[in-house]
């Protein structure tokens, strides 16, 4: 299943999802599922568990990383919960790519203007765009440059139909209240595929758009990003937290980070220390951190100048440019 099952799986990324679809209860599943993988894989191969609607194996060999997932055998999406829904999904891009071929490199170009613009990812860390989200999107506009054309001119609350109206926006504005972009599901209109998206992603992915339609360039594709370390660290303080984190899903331990780092910075923000942002990292294996960036006119000045939205395009474009042209970002 997945990215590797659709054609569409960016040639750097080396993964592979292998669903195992069971005529059982989930329930069943659930508790049977770490006995049944260990059934198939026996001492073959080098994996490690991790535990999320149900627990499933990854398979990590020669670079290569695979997920074993158990799941039930549903019928109908609306029935589905999470991954369960992935089978659907890899069905649904296949026919629609079936129809149009030439659209796989559309979805593969959209994937890396993502990725070289940091927003592709629906996990928690990243709070970005799924390959799903991608894939839906492409084949919606038709095309690569016709979805950065459309994401250029998006505004909050951005809502896209993908459905051929079958969805209803009312019931999911409210089912999904703080989710600033709704797609609906073309498998389950009840569903809202970009609510992994948030905020500071949908406004990097506007102003990236805007900016690549003005001069359009390689240096937005992951592919050719530069590799410059960065020079001067932003001043700032750190937290270190120690731990066993290796047997919890990635994406609840990445969640708990940064809600952690959203406290942290509200809490200085509150006593008057000069708190630009924070960052969040784990190896989910045993370390985690949080970073508060802070506006430190000692060792180096840094001024926080808020700019205007990127959907408001000349603003937020002469506003980059003036301060690119300053040396300073």
């Amino acid at each position: 299943m997945g990215s590797a099952a659709k054609g569409t799986l960016l040639r750097d990324k080396w993964e592979i999802d292998v669903f195992l679809l069971l005529d059982a209860p989930r329930g069943e599943i659930k508790r049977l599922g770490e006995e049944i993988l260990r059934s198939c894989l026996g001492g073959r191969l080098p994996y490690y568990f991790k535990y999320s609607e149900h627990p499933y194996a990854t398979v990590s060999l020669m670079g290569m990383q695979a997920d074993i997932v158990p799941a039930p055998l549903a019928v109908d999406p609306r029935e589905a919960m999470g991954v369960e829904r992935t089978p659907f999904h890899t069905r649904y891009v296949r026919s629609r790519l079936e129809e149009e071929p030439w659209l796989v490199d559309d979805i593969l170009l959209f994937k890396s203007f993502l990725k070289g613009v940091g927003v592709y990812g629906a996990e928690t860390r990243v709070g970005g765009f799924s390959g799903y989200l991608a894939e839906v999107l492409v084949i919606h506009y038709r095309g690569f440059e016709e979805a950065v054309k459309a994401a250029s001119s998006w505004r909050p609350p951005v809502m896209i139909d993908t459905t051929g109206g079958k969805a209803d926006f009312g019931m999911l504005a409210r089912r999904y209240p703080d989710s600033p972009m709704i797609v609906p599901d073309p498998v389950d209109p009840s569903r809202n595929t970009a609510a992994s998206v948030t905020l500071k992603r949908l406004s990097e992915l506007v102003h990236a758009a805007n900016l690549f339609m003005r001069k359009p360039s390689q240096k937005f594709f992951h592919a050719f990003q530069p590799r410059n370390p960065c020079i001067k660290p932003l001043p700032g303080v750190m937290v270190v937290m120690v731990g066993d984190y290796s047997n919890h899903p990635p994406d609840a331990i990445w969640g708990r980070i940064k809600r952690i780092g959203e406290r942290l910075f509200r809490a200085a923000r509150a006593r008057g220390y000069p708190a630009l942002s924070y960052a969040f990292y784990t190896d989910e294996a045993t370390e985690a951190a949080v970073y508060i960036h802070m506006e430190s006119p000692s060792r180096y000045h840094i001024e926080a100048r808020p700019g205007p939205p990127p959907w408001e395009s000349e603003r937020a474009v002469r506003f980059t440019e003036k301060r690119l042209g300053e040396g300073g970002w």
